[in-house]
């Protein structure tokens, strides 16, 4: 029996979005500064030097008149953070104290009920703990006892800025730093134990720290929460044989726990977000102190996996941030291996990658100290499509018999089958089949079936991660039974600057109708969706028709963003903030007077295109025949039907004006009819 997917209650989500104060919660990413009713500051989803990211706070949304990415909070977080929908409403939900309650699923009993609360309760318990732990290692890296890992640091060209920004500590020789603060501090051992912090002791009672002598490297995810630790021995002079024997390997990290899952992580995720996001690349190395180093060195963009092989779940990590990905392996056998074993991945997980290696007996840590930031940047400038290096790499050691070829075939053929272009695929076809000098049809047959026939009928998956990152975006939206906020970093989709500009006072429309949506049914009355002379606008009423009413009775102008063309997210954004209609008035007046206006300058713009046509039937002396007695009685109605608008308007005849809308388009169709 298949598995129900709940989904989180509709009523839930207006809730946390209700209290949530998305001033704040932005302002941890972006510094804001007031502007008027509004918000702004630089957008954290493309590059900009003149602010053009703007917060309401009234109407609960963000936009960029820049990249024109908009949405609510939660969208924020999901794309700022990289999280998915259901973790950033749990977080949301906690700290605006709203229970995150899910339908559709099967009806959880008591104890499933109580199970689950405890495990947020674990976890909520198990971040404090950590950032405490954080600080602590911090706090003894610039102690005197820290003074060894400080000339470590510094010996590695680690400096001061770089380490409080990595929030980088350090663990004293004893191993009795957090066995002795945290019950002083209130906090059971047991639970530090199952966070990995401290372990029982071999030889009697008690804990001691799993992490001595050692430089600390927090491990932060995008919601800059403390995942968990890594940790650098240094030699630990003066210690027994005992303990020297203890000390364990060069590096050790935190064991998995509640919020540590080591193949799930990457180091340097926080720092590096908006790096990513903005160059629209993440560059992936090997360790902490190449991440670290880039950083120094202007590459701020640098992730690494914590001592493990690269899996698919941090490829998607990378993909919720930037469709792209240049790996940097080292120049020996094993950075190598990594580069081989990696591009699977890479790929499986929809990132245009390229592999860079680094000259022999090299790291990026210790090129960028000898070579400077140029060293690298050849580096990355000589990085190849990850399938052409795995192509070339297993050409040098798989020989030109039979079996070396059909091994050749064997291990590259499901990689070209992971592409996500059929193009690429049959380009890489050509390639491979030239390198292992095997028959083409040979070489497609074995990638089809490395494929499963999913890309029989075309591209399989998203064309980029850019789209893929907006799928999923949408489908995580989906558990509430809406999509979600189209756009975002990479979604990003310039206005076209071909596209008619709307007028003025249909942009005023705009504001009054966002204002005022009671006006709506008066709008579909007067038929404004005829009037309007913007088709981009034209799409935004009928939206705006029909986007769902906020807890206030107003449009959500969230969905309502989400729904228009991207051409007109700027205006929507500028009608949703304007002040304009806000004070009391006589709104219904104010909808008339504009449809009015309107309309009288419709009716001018017909009454000049039939004077045109009968002045130029003049001139070629066609003004006697059928075609230009019917523009002169086009001539006659629309004088009659321009001065019947002037009357309507000047005494509040409204459903006059009404009426002679259609009038005007039934001419205007005539116009176009007989062109």
């Amino acid at each position: 029996m298949g598995c129900v997917v709940s989904r989180i209650a509709e009523d839930v989500v207006a809730q946390i979005r209700e209290r949530t104060d998305i001033v704040e919660v932005i302002g941890r990413h972006v510094q804001l500064k007031r502007a008027g009713a509004s918000f702004k500051g630089l957008c954290p989803f493309h590059e900009e030097k003149t602010p053009s990211f703007n917060v309401n706070p009234l109407r609960g949304f963000f936009h960029c008149f820049g990249c024109h990415t908009s949405g609510d909070v939660i969208a924020f977080l999901m794309q700022v953070e990289g999280r998915a929908f259901g973790e950033v409403i749990e977080d949301l939900g906690r700290r605006a104290g709203v229970e995150v309650l899910r339908e559709g699923g099967s009806s959880p009993d008591a104890q499933q009920a109580r199970e689950r609360a405890e495990q947020r309760s674990e976890r909520e318990r198990a971040r404090e703990l950590n950032a405490r732990v954080a600080v602590l290692y911090a706090r003894c890296l610039q102690a005197p006892i820290g003074e060894p890992a400080r000339a470590y640091l510094a010996e590695r060209g680690i400096d001061g800025a770089t380490a409080e920004l990595f929030q980088i500590g350090y663990a004293p020789p004893a191993g009795t730093l957090l066995a002795q603060k945290l019950p002083e501090a209130g906090v059971a051992l047991e639970l530090a134990e199952r966070l990995g912090l401290v372990v029982r002791r071999r030889h009697g009672d008690g804990f001691r720290d799993r992490f001595w002598n050692r430089i600390i490297f927090p491990v932060v995810g995008p919601g800059d929460e403390v995942l968990g630790f890594g940790g650098r021995l240094i030699a630990p002079s003066g210690a027994s044989s005992e303990r020297r024997a203890d000390a364990g390997p060069k590096y050790l990290n935190t064991p998995e726990t509640v919020l540590y899952r080591k193949g799930e992580v990457l180091y340097g995720m926080a720092q590096a977000a908006t790096g990513i996001r903005q160059g629209g690349q993440s560059l992936l190395v090997e360790g902490n102190f190449d991440v670290i180093q880039l950083f120094q060195h202007g590459f701020r963009s640098a992730v690494a996996p914590m001592g493990t092989a690269l899996t698919v779940a941090q490829v998607r990590l990378l993909g919720r941030f930037a469709p792209a990905v240049v790996a940097i392996f080292d120049g020996d056998d094993a950075g190598r291996a990594a580069a081989l074993k990696s591009v699977r991945a890479l790929l499986e997980g929809r990132l245009e990658a390229k592999i860079g290696v680094v000259p022999a007996g090299e790291d990026p840590d210790s090129l960028l100290r000898k070579g400077g930031r140029a060293a690298l940047q050849r580096v990355l400038d000589d990085a190849v499509p990850a399938v052409d290096y795995l192509i070339d790499e297993l050409r040098k050691t798989l020989d030109d018999s039979i079996p070396g070829r059909a091994r050749l075939l064997e291990q590259v053929a499901p990689i070209i089958g992971l592409l996500p272009s059929r193009v690429a695929q049959d380009l890489y076809v050509d390639r491979l089949s030239f390198a292992a000098r095997l028959e083409r049809g040979v070489v497609l047959r074995a990638v089809r079936e490395a494929a499963g026939g999913a890309n029989a009928s075309g591209p399989r998956g998203a064309a980029s991660s850019r789209t893929a990152v907006a799928a999923a975006t949408l489908g995580a939206r989906s558990e509430v039974g809406r999509a979600g906020p189209q756009g975002g970093a990479g979604a990003a989709v310039p206005a076209d600057p071909a596209a008619d500009a709307p007028e003025s006072s249909e942009l005023e429309l705009l504001k009054l109708l966002l204002g005022h949506p009671l006006l709506l049914p008066r709008a579909r009355q007067a038929g404004l969706a005829i009037l309007l002379t913007n088709e981009q606008l034209r799409a935004t009423y009928a939206a705006a028709e029909a986007a769902p009413r906020d807890g206030s009775g107003r449009i959500d102008v969230v969905e309502l963003l989400r729904t228009v063309p991207v051409t007109m997210r700027d205006a929507v954004a500028v009608a949703a903030s304007a002040k304009d209609y806000l004070a009391d008035g006589d709104w219904t007046k104010a909808f008339d007077d504009c449809v009015a206006s309107m309309a009288a300058r419709r009716a001018d713009r017909i009454l000049g295109a039939v004077k045109g046509r009968i002045a130029r039937a003049e001139q070629q002396r066609m003004g006697s025949g059928e075609a230009a007695a019917q523009d002169k009685r086009r001539l006659i109605r629309l004088t009659g039907a321009q001065s019947r608008i002037r009357r309507a308007r000047e005494q509040h005849q409204a459903e006059t004006v009404w009426a002679l809308i259609h009038e005007l388009v039934e001419v205007e169709q005539e116009i176009h009819e007989t062109q």
